[in-house]
């Protein structure tokens, strides 16, 4: 039989990886601090039959593999290691623990240590991918911690993921993971700040995104923010403020080499864009900062 799971973090990505193990055959079960009927997560829940808890203590006492989906180190070391978190269950029968997180290296590092000595093992397992491909089985996942325990889990990768990867030891995967955000949101940037600029001129629209797009200039990033613009849809896939607490991690990561100017343009940006109320619009509607920002001064 298939080991029991706990998922911790059951919101648009969690719900998605709960609903394909469910599926697999895993015994499968929920944390949610509060019910609500109207929540999407618990609806899917109580059509897969899912059982669903508002007791952390119950769910670590009922599980041997626990997932978290959270959206910060702060949050992780909450659930599982600080006080009222994993290891102060007394009952827990939780023995391995995957963080699908993206959190900072050096706080995964120091969880897994002290899982360890609790005789808790821990894969940090960050995601790409937003809801869509959380639901189709679809994830990017970089994996770090030890290999024999990755090896032992790529079959519930497989359900899960469309690709993934051991990228090293312990917190090797959010360090993968940041270079990846990093890189995506610098893009999208880019590509809006380029489009802002080109809004203002008598450069015909359709011709610059067909010229750039059939050119060097041509990107993930400016097809995302063109795609957005041209349909005019502008769905919420990941929080702006998850993108700037991932650039802040990306940002210290650089500091004993004093720092990277790409990297400190971009989180100025996205930082400006937070300050001024886009926390919770998607990181892409950083286009609508850039382009009130341009518009103003002219």
């Amino acid at each position: 039989m298939k080991e029991r799971v706990g998922v911790i973090g059951a919101g648009m990505m969690g719900i998605g990886i709960a609903r394909n193990l469910k599926l697999a055959g895993y015994p499968v079960h929920v944390y949610k601090r509060k019910l609500s009927e109207d929540d999407e997560a618990i609806k899917e829940c109580r059509e897969l039959d899912i059982p669903v808890t508002t007791d952390k203590g119950q769910l670590f006492s009922t599980v041997e593999l626990l997932l978290t989906c959270l959206p910060d180190s702060p949050t992780v070391e909450a659930v599982l290691i600080d006080e009222g978190g994993l290891l102060s269950c007394q009952a827990r029968t939780v023995e391995r623990v995957i963080d699908f997180s993206t959190a900072h290296p050096e706080s995964t590092k120091k969880v897994a240590h002290i899982l360890s000595q609790a005789g808790i093992s821990m894969l940090d397992a960050p995601m790409t991918g937003g809801p869509p491909q959380a639901r189709k089985g679809e994830l990017g996942i970089a994996a770090g911690g030890s290999r024999e325990l990755y090896e032992q889990y790529i079959p519930l990768f497989e359900i899960i993921a469309r690709h993934y990867h051991y990228a090293g030891p312990q917190g090797s995967g959010n360090v993968l993971k940041l270079i990846n955000n990093f890189l995506s949101i610098m893009d999208i940037c880019a590509a809006a700040g380029a489009y802002s600029l080109v809004e203002g001129t008598d450069v015909s629209t359709e011709a610059f995104y067909n010229f750039i797009s059939n050119s060097g200039g041509n990107s993930v990033g400016l097809n995302a923010v063109m795609s957005r613009i041209m349909t005019q849809t502008f769905p919420l896939g990941f929080a702006l403020k998850l993108a700037h607490k991932d650039l802040s991690y990306v940002k210290s990561l650089y500091e004993p080499a004093g720092g990277f100017p790409l990297v400190s343009a971009t989180y100025d940006v996205m930082d400006k864009a937070l300050n001024e109320g886009y926390a919770d619009k998607d990181f892409r509607d950083v286009y609508f900062h850039i382009k009130d920002k341009l518009q103003s001064s002219r």
